[in-house]
């Protein structure tokens, strides 16, 4: 009895640990998109439109406040944001969104609502005290999710991965990894050779031959095939969270319309029984009745269970479901988090004796790329393995 107490009371406060965690990153990633300057937050919305009239109000009107607030957000957040988180990615990564207002608003923005929505339908008490508007919710969250899977596509469709716009100076395939250099490489070529093509080196034993070109290619079409494998997995979780919510409605409304029915037949089988009994002065009157009113009583019992118990398992799964997409979305916060430990890291290892490093091998580009390629996949592999272990609340 006390080690299934004290199994329980850990469980719970793994539970809680969990929660909150989630909290901290949904928090997090919603003063990330609303008020941190970048491609389409409010600090950044109010400098352009404050700064265009700063420039028209320059001279006579040079006391005008909103000019005088677009230069505050141009120099304090815009530029001293960008100038201070130059040393963890290139400002670019920050503001390539600013010429893509449809990728803002399909995919960044909505980013911020999800965040917000997420935390309160992981919460046990908002399910327990206000179901209609946790389903409520949920049906926003999901619609969210699947806006911003269509926004993550429009930026695959444009090419604006980190990869490909962010680090001009080296290879989309190049410096993958920092922890793994020759990981990616290995993964595409492994890859080509399981379908049987050949890049320009060709073959050679058995193995994947190619060109610093092919090795390239091969390392970013694997690691390509990863992002997208997450974002698939993203989206899809969304549809099964919905999807198991729906099921289990049905299942709930199958099994009290199922209830209702046997217990009328329960009524039924009975009142034909006592019929039955009165009845013993006619031939065989009694056994058909009585059989008639116990077969109607036990098959009335037996539809009523059946139907209580239609719908069992499908509040874990919807649970388990909804924890699997969380997480998900989470992994990019999680990378945030990651990103800025390696670079304190790296800092604090250059500051040492211990390395001949100095300073501007943290910032060096081919650095940057691989600790934003190694901390997004950790992220997401850390995510996906803690929604599977995650213990699961009681209804």
């Amino acid at each position: 009895m006390v080690s299934a107490r004290t199994s329980a009371a850990a469980a719970r406060a793994r539970l809680v640990a969990l929660y909150l965690t989630a909290l901290g990153l949904c928090a997090m990633m919603i003063c990330w998109v609303a008020i941190l300057p970048g491609s389409c937050t409010i600090s950044r919305l109010a400098a352009a439109a404050a700064g265009g009239r700063g420039a028209a109000a320059r001279g006579a009107h040079a006391a005008d406040p909103v000019a005088a607030l677009g230069g505050f957000l141009q120099r304090y957040y815009d530029g001293g944001f960008l100038a201070m988180s130059a040393q963890y990615v290139p400002p670019t990564l920050i503001t390539k969104y600013r010429t893509h207002p449809l990728v803002c608003a399909a995919h960044v923005l909505p980013s911020a609502l999800w965040s917000a929505l997420a935390p309160l339908q992981l919460h046990p008490r908002m399910r327990r005290l206000a179901p209609r508007m946790h389903r409520l919710s949920g049906r926003v969250l999901v619609a969210t999710a699947l806006i911003m899977s269509g926004g993550y596509a429009l930026i695959h469709v444009r090419n604006l991965h980190f990869h490909a716009n962010d680090f001009p100076s080296l290879e989309q395939g190049e410096a993958l990894s920092l922890v793994a250099p020759g990981l990616w490489g290995w993964l595409g070529g492994a890859w080509v050779v399981a379908r049987g093509t050949r890049g320009s080196g060709g073959y050679s034993g058995g193995g994947y031959a190619s060109t610093a070109a092919d090795s390239n290619a091969a390392a970013l079409s694997a690691f390509m095939m990863f992002e997208q494998c997450a974002a698939a997995w993203f989206a899809a979780t969304a549809v099964m969270t919905a999807l198991s919510a729906w099921w289990g409605a049905r299942s709930t409304r199958l099994a009290a319309a199922t209830a209702t029915a046997g217990s009328g037949r329960v009524s039924g089988g009975e009142r034909n029984s006592g019929e039955g009994v009165q009845s013993v002065g006619t031939r065989g009157g009694a056994g058909r009745s009585s059989g008639g009113g116990q077969g109607g009583i036990s098959g009335g019992r037996t539809s009523g269970n059946q139907g209580g118990n239609g719908g069992g398992g499908w509040v874990a799964s919807h649970r388990a479901w909804a924890v699997r997409h969380v997480a998900a979305g989470l992994s990019v916060a999680t990378q945030r988090v990651l990103m800025f430990a390696a670079h304190s890291t790296c800092a604090a290892a250059a500051a040492t004796s211990w390395t001949d490093w100095d300073a501007s091998v943290c910032s060096a580009p081919s650095t940057q790329k691989g600790i934003f390629a190694d901390t997004l996949v950790a992220g997401t592999t850390l995510c996906v393995v803690a929604a599977e272990v995650n213990p699961t609340p009681k209804p």
